[in-house]
């Protein structure tokens, strides 16, 4: 699609490098106005690929399609980023706001991810060559962390492959299993708007053992999902290793002053904390960060000529 030039003014109050996706809601906003100034026809989806090849391809940054289509689509949604890429719609308590804190630490995306990357990738090779490890398991490991099955491993394969992986490089492993359990567990509970039960007390276990202890009410789903943001959190401290100890305290700090959750956004190693509150009961914890609202997505705002 060829089109003319353009005189573009950006302005914006999200601080750069900090875990809020600046970059992909540049490349969204550019192409999103290319396209309704020349009456281009492209959709959300195909604004939010071609957003994504600018990122991934042309500029060569390790980013995924998340960024991209969620700031394209806008609301809750939940994204399958392979091929063809599917997005839903998910319902979302209204009772739920969300508060940003930053730490003022900058770090870059292309520093963190492609290691994170590579050992994933590397305990994978490992597992693969591993004598005795299960077929079973080497069939959902694929050939690299793209191709892996990681919603079908189990407990009981992540104990085998604990016996043949260096601690480290089972951490990763672990850290990408039970992020996507618990993602998928959460999915469904916002799905049904009900609170699931059967691993509440094994997220509980996890923040317990981290220095945050919680008596969650098991029928509210807006507590569940303030634990399992938490519980995600500790997984990407303990196991994937991407936060740092002013992150982890400000977390903590959250909750203490009653955030039902709290985790780091983006990479890690620095940026800000997203956490979970209820405004209605406690609007005092607005004053430890910046409200914000869950827009939606590409708009277009007509001006006179």
């Amino acid at each position: 699609v060829e089109v003319e030039g353009a005189r573009v003014t950006v302005y914006s109050r999200v601080p750069v490098s900090s875990g809020m996706a600046s970059s992909a809601a540049l490349t969204v906003g550019f192409i999103a106005g290319l396209n309704a100034a020349y009456d281009i026809g492209l959709d959300r989806g195909e604004v939010a690929e071609a957003a994504y090849i600018a990122e991934r391809v042309i500029m060569g940054i390790p980013c995924g399609r998340l960024d991209q289509y969620s700031i394209a689509y806008g609301g809750v949604t939940l994204i399958h980023t392979r091929p063809p890429v599917r997005v839903e719609r998910l319902p979302f308590p209204q009772t739920l706001g969300t508060i940003v804190a930053d730490s003022g630490v900058r770090h870059s995306t292309g520093d963190i991810h492609p290691r994170r990357q590579a050992e994933l990738d590397e305990a994978i090779r490992r597992a693969l060559e591993a004598p005795g490890l299960s077929s079973s398991i080497k069939e959902k490991l694929g050939a690299d962390h793209t191709t892996a099955k990681w919603p079908e491993l189990t407990a009981s394969d992540l104990e085998e492959l604990k016996r043949v992986l260096p601690p480290r490089l089972y951490k990763r492993v672990e850290y990408t299993v039970r992020a996507n359990e618990s993602t998928a567990i959460l999915v469904e509970a916002l799905k049904r708007s009900t609170p699931p039960t059967r691993v509440l007390d094994e997220w509980v276990e996890a923040l317990g053992s981290w220095g945050i202890n919680v008596e969650p009410e098991y029928d509210s789903l807006e507590e569940i999902l303030g634990i399992g943001t938490t519980y995600q959190h500790v997984l990407l401290s303990e196991l994937y290793e991407v936060s740092i100890p002013l992150i982890d305290s400000m977390v903590k700090q959250l909750i203490e002053k009653g955030a039902l959750g709290a985790k780091l956004s983006g990479a890690g190693l620095g940026g800000i904390v997203m956490a979970l509150y209820k405004p209605a009961e406690n609007q005092a914890l607005q004053a430890e960060g910046l409200p914000v609202r869950i827009d939606e997505g590409i708009t277009v705002h007509e001006t006179p000529a």
